[in-house]
């Protein structure tokens, strides 16, 4: 279990605009307790192989150490904070998740256990390592403007990630999504 905190900036996203000062709590509807079909077998998976202790997912605010990469997690943009968690932040690399999800239809029980366990120990993946982060509450401690291209206006000065293929597929695949339920 990786734990990481001192001087950390995290971010959350959100389909609602959220008050500055307010109090995050697990969601009780949608992200991980609602998934129905395969997401169901990978989050069943999870949750058979989380260590005693850990906070569950369905028990979490999901945070993100950048905010670009709030969509690869799965959580959305319309609205990105800066938040403060309260109490214990678990981290563990996201990549783990993303291999259930590709090889959902054809993945032994041996395999969804390691990567499962893969995931809570937070052992990095392949490439660039995408962290997710994890605490029981969070606080809202202020929203992130949007540049006029549409990306986020940091004060923190840091490089870019690059964009893996699996980045874009990913990209790719929601805006044919969200054209085809636009239909």
């Amino acid at each position: 279990m990786l734990q990481e905190r001192a001087g950390q900036t995290l971010y959350h996203g959100s389909v609602d605009q959220l008050g500055t000062g307010m109090i995050l709590e697990p969601q009780t509807q949608g992200y991980t307790r609602t998934v129905k079909g395969e997401r169901q077998g990978i989050e069943r998976a999870l949750e058979e192989h989380r260590p005693d202790g850990m906070i569950p997912r369905d028990e979490a605010v999901f945070m993100a150490d950048d905010p670009e990469m709030i969509p690869t997690l799965g959580g959305d943009i319309n609205y990105v904070y800066i938040v403060e968690p309260i109490g214990p932040v678990e981290k563990s690399e996201a990549h783990w998740i993303s291999n259930m999800y590709f090889r959902m239809f054809d993945m032994s029980d041996e395999q969804a256990a390691e990567w499962s366990e893969n995931y809570w120990e937070g052992v990095p993946g392949y490439g660039e390592p995408t962290w997710e982060y994890r605490a029981r509450q969070a606080k809202v401690v202020r929203e992130v403007p949007r540049t006029k291209y549409g990306g986020f206006k940091l004060t923190e000065a840091r490089a870019p990630k690059p964009l893996t293929l699996w980045h874009i597929s990913n990209a790719r695949f929601r805006k044919f999504k969200s054209k085809m339920g636009a239909q």
